[in-house]
């Protein structure tokens, strides 16, 4: 301390050396975490692009009974030019009552207070959650309904992919139904996309449309591709003979009073619709095996 005031009051200066300093690191330095910051956005897996429902026209029914007359098929059409005296020809025309009774498609999830309350997220989420795969149930089960009850034509001579798929349009188109879409794979689109390339098809080239984007329409008819066909396979669907028949719309629910929810501080939510797919002719439908 001496030898600083002397230094001052002759310069007023004093120069102190100071031992090295160490750096200071996170790891060195710091006990616990640092200071986070947390994503609004949480990376879930993806949902279906497509679902079944938005192909379809969807009707109310107030009952989980749903009841609709289909003509009989068969029957002779005696219609024709009169000869003069003779008799007009008759035709009888057949209804079938048909009855439709639909069901829940439904499932549930159970999760504590604390989760709730430690992942503010959650309330948000997990109706996503719920809701990708309520549509991922609903696809696989109105697809295998369809397919299995379609009846329509599946009569084929060509082995080219997209030569089949004309094919079966013009086989519904034989039966008088108007093709609405086809389903096909994601994988079978690629094939499809492929025999254009290979065959050198532009844009008109045999009724054969291709988008920018890689959209398909054959003879006028979109081809629809989905995760829930089955690949190698073609679902043509006239939208004019299918519905899907609405008793109570999807629904979401988050109840305390489930079980022994109450006592353990358990949350369980729900999610659920009364619905059903209606196929209203099976031979509207064709359901065939491509090459």
């Amino acid at each position: 301390m001496e030898e600083a005031e002397q230094t001052l009051k002759k310069g007023g200066k004093f120069r102190l050396e100071m031992p090295e300093a160490k750096t200071m690191t996170i790891a060195g330095n710091v006990t616990g975490d640092p200071v986070m910051t947390y994503s609004p956005r949480q990376a879930l897996q993806p949902a279906q692009l497509v679902n079944f429902r938005d192909l379809v026209p969807t009707v109310r029914s107030a009952t989980g009974l749903y009841t609709f007359f289909k003509e009989n098929t068969g029957e002779t059409n005696n219609i024709a030019i009169q000869t003069e005296g003779a008799a007009k020809g008759s035709n009888d025309y057949n209804l079938t009552e048909t009855k439709m009774v639909n069901s829940y498609i439904a499932g549930f999830s159970r999760f504590s207070k604390q989760m709730m309350r430690s992942l503010p997220f959650l309330s948000q989420t997990l109706p996503r959650l719920l809701q990708r795969d309520f549509f991922k149930a609903e696809n696989a089960s109105f697809f295998g309904t369809v397919s299995a009850a379609a009846t329509g034509v599946t009569t084929m001579t060509e082995t080219v992919d997209l030569k089949q798929l004309v094919q079966l349009i013009a086989n519904q188109k034989a039966a008088n139904f108007n093709p609405s879409f086809i389903l096909v794979s994601p994988a079978q689109q690629a094939r499809i996309l492929i025999d254009t390339i290979n065959s050198g098809y532009y844009v008109g080239s045999g009724s054969v449309q291709v988008g920018t984007g890689g959209d398909i329409t054959i003879w006028g008819v979109p081809v629809v591709s989905a995760t829930w066909v089955t690949d190698n396979k073609a679902l043509v669907i006239d939208a004019d003979y299918i519905e899907r028949i609405e008793v109570e719309g999807i629904a979401i629910e988050f109840a305390y009073e489930d079980s022994d929810n109450f006592q353990k501080n358990l949350v369980t939510a729900r999610i659920e619709c009364y619905e059903a797919i209606n196929l209203m002719l099976p031979n509207s439908a064709i359901y065939a095996s491509l090459n």
